[in-house]
């Protein structure tokens, strides 16, 4: 005659396993769920995005395509290649639509990036070679990033998957804007690889030791 052990047995089992010296852990992997299956696609794609820069210095159009035509291409070990769409962010494009529709078992990247710069002054308190405090004004730059990158099948011509990622960043060192704009789009970005590809992560487990 077989017996099944309560699931409220196996849970006491794990708790006094994780309080006893008389236990070994050990990892398990788990998939991460609401990843995109990317060989499900003959082809990967990007196209331009949106933009929105505050002062309008910089060119993410650049950044975007070096990241995902060489670093996401590398991460996920296929080749991604850039396509001019005109207007792919328009709403019910049918630039997209077209699109879509010639090339089957496609991958179309695209979306829309804002970038803010906001400068404020604030007192700031240092010290001289004598020890003595000196007060004076120090301007610090707040830098915020949002992305939002749509996933398009052209299967059914339809997103699959929207991402809206974000970053802060607060200078009060100085730095060139270069520095802080490449180090806020490398944050978010990497948010992005890490929501997107299947990577597999290790959860912890407690076994009993007979």
């Amino acid at each position: 005659m077989k017996y099944q052990i309560p699931i409220i047995v196996i849970i006491a089992l794990f708790a006094f396993a994780s309080c006893s010296d008389n236990h070994i852990m050990v990892r398990i992997p788990v998939h991460k769920s609401n990843t995109v299956e990317l060989d499900d696609y003959e082809q990967i794609l990007v196209t331009d995005f949106d933009r929105s820069i505050t002062p309008d210095s910089f060119k993410p159009e650049i950044s975007l395509k070096e990241f995902f035509l060489d670093d996401f291409a590398k991460f996920i070990n296929r080749k991604v290649e850039y396509i001019k769409i005109d207007e792919p962010t328009k709403k019910e494009s049918e630039n997209l639509k077209a699109f879509l529709a010639e090339h089957p078992k496609t991958l179309l990247i695209t979306g829309k990036i804002t970038v803010e710069i906001k400068e404020t002054s604030i007192i700031k308190e240092t010290k001289n070679k004598y020890g003595d405090k000196i007060k004076s004004f120090v301007k610090i730059k707040n830098w915020s990033i949002a992305m939002n990158i749509n996933l398009y099948d052209s299967t059914t011509g339809s997103t699959i998957r929207s991402f809206n990622l974000s970053d802060q960043l607060k200078d009060d060192e100085g730095q060139e804007d270069k520095y802080n704009y490449n180090s806020i789009f490398n944050k978010v970005t990497d948010k992005f690889i890490r929501s997107i590809t299947n990577k597999t992560i290790m959860q912890r487990r407690y076994l009993l030791l007979k």
